[in-house]
């Protein structure tokens, strides 16, 4: 299991990526996903332990044309100011002086219907599947408390900075699952933007008897700096790279489009720093991936002009 195993009592499975576990409980009818330890879900930078209560409902067994599902949970985590991300406490509704800590309140609402089944052909083997179609809605908001108690203060945090509008609020996530009576996993998956006439990613089981090495992602750099964050014109990055090498560095956008990419050549335990134009960026919510050939680090990046 996990590192933050005991903070998920009754967990049977972790997944473990660059930036956070996540816990779930499985029964002979029911994958649940417990929460998350590590880097938050919502793309706030924040470090916690955030615990789905009750556990939300991944997948079940058995399934039957037109059955009809519907899923609900929440999260509700403070944190202290002194815990914050420059970049959020810079963006709070008042002093934070008046403020001690905040809560993020995450609402999870999701219906599922099995609506169609037939073939799925892949490049490697056809299936026969039944195709789920999963609506999801997600409610992002934060409360400051202060003197007066709890206040709700998203509105006031996107009002004085719109690049949040991309993290709180409520989202819709639509996706197709397809899923067959002999295999474990998903066969694929499709995902698509809020309009639903677009498909924005597609993945798929692999293929028989492919093997997938597993091991344990390290960072490619220490003592990690985005000088200044939000970002107006330019992106500062200050690093000590832990292996000598290629780095390759890039920005992502909230959708997870590639955006920007460039390389640059690093020498073990000597400080680098590295600057990209952020100028071009429209302002919103992105995110700073350093990656190397076998290493992965993400930052959440704020672009404000």
């Amino acid at each position: 299991m996990g590192k933050n195993a005991s903070a998920y009592p009754g967990a049977e499975l972790v997944v473990v990526d660059a930036i956070r576990e996540t816990y779930f409980n499985v029964t002979n009818t029911h994958v649940e996903n417990m929460g998350y330890a590590g880097v938050d879900p919502f793309g706030l930078g924040l470090n916690a332990r955030f615990k789905l209560l009750p556990a939300y409902t991944e997948r079940r067994s058995p399934m039957n044309f037109f059955d009809i599902k519907v899923a609900n949970t929440a999260i509700i985590q403070g944190f202290a100011v002194g815990e914050l991300p420059e970049v959020v406490k810079k963006n709070l509704p008042t002093s934070a002086t008046l403020i001690d800590s905040i809560r993020v309140r995450l609402a999870f609402s999701r219906n599922d219907v099995v609506d169609a089944f037939g073939t799925l052909k892949l490049p490697f083997a056809q299936y026969n599947v039944l195709r789920e179609k999963r609506t999801e809605y997600i409610s992002t908001r934060i409360d400051v408390h202060t003197f007066l108690g709890w206040l709700d203060a998203t509105d006031l945090i996107v009002n004085q900075n719109a690049s949040f509008a991309s993290v709180l609020g409520v989202d819709t996530l639509v996706s197709h699952h397809f899923f067959n009576n002999t295999t474990k996993e998903i066969i694929a998956q499709l995902n698509f933007n809020t309009a639903q006439n677009q498909i924005t990613s597609v993945r798929f089981k692999a293929p028989p008897r492919a093997t997938v090495p597993v091991r344990e992602v390290q960072p490619p750099t220490a003592q990690l700096q985005v000088i200044p964050n939000p970002v107006d014109e330019e992106i500062q990055l200050s690093f000590v790279p832990l292996i000598s090498g290629q780095l390759r560095i890039e920005i992502h956008d909230a959708l997870g489009r590639r955006l920007k990419a460039s390389q640059v050549q690093v020498v073990q335990q000597q400080k680098m720093r590295w600057q990209i134009p952020g100028h071009d960026l429209p302002n919103g919510m992105y995110t700073l991936v350093l990656s190397t050939a076998d290493r992965l680090e993400t930052v959440p990046l704020v672009v404000q002009h």
